[in-house]
């Protein structure tokens, strides 16, 4: 059965757990190639960025995002823009609002609800990066840089490096303005 909805991730993932498509890195001919991964960043930013200053009835729509659900666990079957990208910038914001001491109860619900939940991780890529995934994104864990890295581990660094210098020179008012657009922004979900 198929239906389609108009849904915040948070609405998303309630209760779930989503597996990501991590070869869209290299799909779009990133590897090797930080120009692109510094442009589509930079979109996404800039997109975020305008949706911060809509109401939430306006919320930006994005997708479509196409889900297959088995057991209350999402696979990612087909997207527009690499979600990935968003899973990893409010890493990146929940970071960034860690270190300058701005963690509330709302900003641990986002990541509860979002990211993981006590030792239950919400995304889960669908590679051999699902544990540098796990460690350098979610948990921010120092990784040994003498490890060699897969060409999407390299990638999701660079995507993480590029949001850490955008949001560092963001003031405190526009790092929580830019999660809470993140998090209201709606995408087209299509789910199977």
């Amino acid at each position: 059965m198929k239906t389609s909805k108009k849904m915040t991730l948070r609405e998303v993932m309630k209760d779930k757990q989503i597996y990501l498509r991590a070869e869209c890195l290299n799909s779009k001919g990133w590897k090797g190639c930080e120009n692109n991964v510094l442009s589509v960043a930079e979109r996404f930013t800039n997109n975020l960025i305008h949706a911060a200053k809509q109401s939430a009835d306006e919320c930006t729509l994005c997708g479509p995002l196409i889900l297959e659900e088995r057991s209350g666990v999402y696979r990612v079957v087909q997207e527009e823009q690499p979600i990935i990208l968003h899973f990893i910038f409010l890493a990146v914001v929940i970071d960034e609002l860690h270190q300058r001491n701005m963690i509330t109860v709302e900003v641990n619900h986002i990541f509860e609800d979002l990211l993981k939940y006590e030792t239950v991780y919400r995304i889960h890529l669908d590679q051999d990066s699902n544990q540098f995934f796990r460690d350098k994104v979610i948990d921010r864990i120092v990784i040994n840089e003498k490890n060699k890295e897969s060409s999407i581990e390299t990638t999701i660094r660079m995507v993480m490096d590029i949001y850490s210098s955008i949001l560092q020179n963001c003031s405190d008012y526009k790092l929580m303005e830019l999660l809470n657009s993140s998090v209201k922004n709606k995408f087209e979900i299509i789910i199977y």
